[in-house]
């Protein structure tokens, strides 16, 4: 699991779970709950036997602060 390539699955049920569509639907409070379902589900298994590399960790903060803040091209929408 040191591989980049082998997190993949990992990202892509993260991806998967936060669609863009949710975010619009829900409200913050609701984003938060899903988030944190999400990352509390999925990540425990596999975070708990096996070190992250550190880009597999941007990347899956980086999904997660699009989901939260309803951006999919990287630009800030609330300030």
């Amino acid at each position: 699991m040191s591989r980049v390539a082998a997190w993949n699955p990992i990202i892509d049920k993260f991806k998967q779970r936060l669609s863009k569509w949710k975010s619009s639907m829900l409200s913050i409070g609701g984003r938060s709950t899903l988030i944190t379902s999400v990352l509390g589900s999925l990540g425990t298994y596999y975070l708990s036997m096996f070190p992250m590399p550190n880009q597999i960790d941007k990347q899956l903060e980086s999904l997660r602060s699009n989901f939260f803040w309803e951006s999919q091209d990287n630009t800030a929408k609330h300030k």
